[in-house]
């Protein structure tokens, strides 16, 4: 089975690290509230083996 995020050169899996990031909606007197809305992405891939970081771009 192929990974779907590829692999190091070292062999093995790259495992995505995930971020969470809140949407936040300005109000006319500049109060932020939030919008119930959440951002989930991957920032970047990290090798299990050798601890090399791949990163993702945006």
């Amino acid at each position: 089975m192929e990974d779907k995020y590829g692999k190091c050169s070292c062999g093995a899996d790259l495992t995505p690290v995930w971020y969470t990031k809140e949407e936040y909606k300005t109000t006319p007197n500049g109060v932020m509230r939030p919008t119930g809305r959440v951002r989930r992405a991957v920032d970047h891939l990290i090798c299990p083996n050798c601890f090399r970081i791949r990163i993702c771009s945006r």
